[in-house]
């Protein structure tokens, strides 16, 4: 007989139906029917419970006691006698051992099929609520990372055209350094100097002296140079010199004040052979303005104090207070006097002779000072200051230059290191 068969056989013989049954037991008149057609069997629990509403044991229902059941009084089991397995708790009297076995194996099974999946679902709950705070922190880093990107694509690209930029600067410094290694083992000189020997200021020339030495002198070579000028008015013209015996070159010419003068050089061998040469640097220095002397920083001898817009402010102080006086040509043009006039706001406050004296660190430099290196003014805002210098220099000739200082916003603005304005040259 079927588990299916015992149970229906047991029901009607307590006189329940199907329905009567699955509410006895707590489950539908379906799951009963599955039951006693056996196509299902009941949970564990449920047994144990169907076995004491009929009042027989766990064994006899499932078919394993072959004991004869009375309809109306149910016979007492004896309990067998069951060694007790040594993790298994003792079991009270009067328990189906079987039903006992059966509790155990409920609960043992629950552990094994329900505490995993709850540790499990608390794992993956776990994973699931780190995994959306990984998935959130990722989308709220992408736009960051994303404008990181482009960023450094920009900085690439940047980086690419400086390197590209620096690559030609550097093809041209190379270039170029190639080109001065190749002109300067070109040149047939190995040394080449020039200087002023005479200055006619009236007249306007100036007298060279040039000297050189080759690179390869063979005896007998000699060595002639030629000066090409072109002068303000753009008006050209050349001038040559007498030829020069060797192995030191040396020769003098004589040629206008000019713009530029260019230098060639021709050498001739033993055998006459004769081969040119322009040299790589022009002469700039005969510039006819040359000639005359230049001043500057007139009103640094001036210590201002400016009062306004409720500050004061005072001019610096260094340990001297010199105005300087250039020549491009020391050695033949020099300031002999310098006279030094003032005015605030049109009105007389200095005229003093002035000290000269050469500078010790600047070559053609000349410094006038006061004799009492500084004159204290205070000023307010719109006042005006303004210097005049008349310098006489060694040649009996006199320039007058001009500089203007004037308060604005509370400060005196000066032109500290431009040159001033040249009044009149006689």
């Amino acid at each position: 007989m079927t588990l299916g068969q015992r149970i229906q056989e047991l029901r009607k013989e307590r006189g329940l139906s199907q329905e009567g049954l699955g509410e006895a037991l707590g489950v539908s008149r379906q799951a009963v029917s599955k039951w006693e057609s056996d196509k299902g069997i009941p949970e564990l629990d449920t047994i144990i419970a169907m076995s004491r509403l009929f009042g027989i044991t766990v064994g006899r229902l499932l078919g394993v006691e072959d004991v004869q059941v009375h309809p109306d009084v149910p016979e007492e089991p004896e309990q067998p006698e069951i060694q007790e397995h040594p993790d298994m708790p003792a079991q009270p009297a009067g328990i189906d051992p079987i039903e006992a076995v059966l509790h155990r194996y409920a609960e043992e099974t629950a552990k094994r099929d329900e505490s995993p999946w709850r540790t499990h679902r608390g794992w993956i709950i776990a994973a699931a609520v780190l995994l959306s705070a990984v998935f959130v922190v990722l989308f709220a880093q992408l736009g960051s990372l994303r404008d990181t990107v482009k960023l450094l694509r920009n900085d690439l690209y940047t980086l690419r055209d400086i390197v590209s930029l620096n690559q030609q600067s550097l093809s041209g410094q190379i270039r170029n350094t190639i080109y001065e290694v190749l002109a300067e083992e070109e040149q047939m000189l190995s040394t080449f100097q020039w200087e002023i020997i005479a200055l006619d200021v009236e007249q306007e020339t100036a007298t060279l002296r040039l000297s050189a030495t080759m690179k390869e002198y063979t005896a007998g070579s000699r060595l002639q140079f030629c000066a090409a000028w072109e002068k303000v008015d753009e008006s050209r013209g050349q001038s040559t010199g007498d030829w020069a015996e060797g192995p030191n070159f040396r020769s003098e010419l004589t040629l206008p004040l000019n713009r530029e003068t260019e230098i060639t050089i021709r050498v001739e061998d033993a055998a006459g052979n004769i081969r040119e040469q322009l040299l790589p640097e022009p002469i700039l220095e005969l510039h006819p303005e040359n000639v005359h002397l230049s001043a500057y920083n007139l009103t640094l001898p001036f210590a201002v104090t400016v009062t306004g817009f409720g500050i004061t402010s005072t001019t610096a102080k260094t340990e001297r207070a010199d105005v300087e006086i250039a020549s491009a040509f020391p050695d033949f043009i020099q300031p002999e006097k310098a006279v030094m006039t003032a005015f605030l706001n049109g009105e007389e406050i200095l005229h003093e002779v002035m000290s000269i004296r050469k500078s010790d660190r600047e070559e053609g430099v000349f410094l006038a000072s006061l004799e009492e290196v500084y004159v204290d003014l205070t000023m307010k805002e719109g006042d005006a200051l303004d210097v005049k210098l008349l310098v006489t220099d060694n040649l009996g000739r006199t320039a007058e230059f001009a500089d203007h200082a004037v308060v604005e916003d509370g400060w005196l603005e000066r032109p500290a290191f431009s040159a001033p304005v040249v009044v009149a040259r006689e």
